[in-house]
């Protein structure tokens, strides 16, 4: 039988974390037009549930497999899934009919292969565009200054659906160095709304910070320590 307490204080420890979470959106955004999606990568299913029950139906994976072997958690109608991580174009096939959305598309050449795969499914999926707003040559993404063009070329596929922007931040202890990333992601999603509105999702923001995401107009986090960890 499993241990229903354990559940629920489980819950009730992740909705706690998840409210000051959003006293932290509130304090900085004086607003709290933010969604939360959860970073459940390598977690296993009852603590999903756990946060699912606390009223998170937002989460995050980074591994196609392992969306494929969470299946029976994303059957749930309340939970929304975004594949966050790599994309292996042998692998796509695992995304349909469980994401809702696929945060890292990266280039063209990656956009064509989803938009071929859900195209054949009869199928449509909302993207963001990856942008490597800190020039870091270990990360994905596309630089700044070739992001509109890309825009363009990604808008004209049938199957998937653009509606904004992607980037992690720089991996540094340097704050002003974070920032600088943060201000290059908020430039270049500002400059393709003035064209397309559909450019709503400003995703960035991560456990170590989001807070210094939020000063820059972030309106999506992506939090994993911070929900499932003290």
């Amino acid at each position: 039988m499993p241990d229903t307490r354990e559940d629920n204080q489980l819950s009730a420890l992740i909705k706690k974390r998840i409210e000051n979470i959003r006293k932290d959106i509130i304090s900085i955004r004086h607003d709290n037009d933010v969604e939360i999606v959860c970073v459940s990568k390598n977690r296993n299913i009852d603590i999903m549930k756990a946060a699912l029950e606390a009223g998170i139906n937002h989460f995050g994976e980074n591994k196609a497999q392992e969306v494929r072997d969470k299946s029976e958690f994303f059957a749930d109608k309340r939970a929304l899934l975004s594949f966050i991580g790599r994309i292996q174009k042998n692998k796509i096939k695992y995304l349909v009919n469980r994401c809702s959305m696929i945060q890292s598309v990266d280039s063209f050449e990656t956009a064509e292969a989803v938009d071929s795969v859900f195209e054949k499914a009869e199928r449509k999926i909302k993207i963001l565009m990856q942008l490597n707003s800190s020039y870091e040559n270990q990360k994905a993404g596309v630089y700044p200054e070739d992001a509109v063009q890309l825009w363009e070329k990604i808008s004209k596929l049938n199957s998937v659906e653009l509606c904004g922007i992607m980037t992690i931040g720089a991996h540094l202890n340097d704050t002003q160095v974070i920032e600088k990333s943060f201000i290059a992601a908020f430039e270049i999603f500002s400059e393709i709304r003035k064209n397309h509105v559909d450019c709503r999702i400003l995703s960035m923001g991560m456990s170590d910070d989001y807070k210094i995401a939020l000063k820059y107009n972030s309106n999506m986090l992506r939090l994993g320590r911070a929900v499932f960890e003290d």
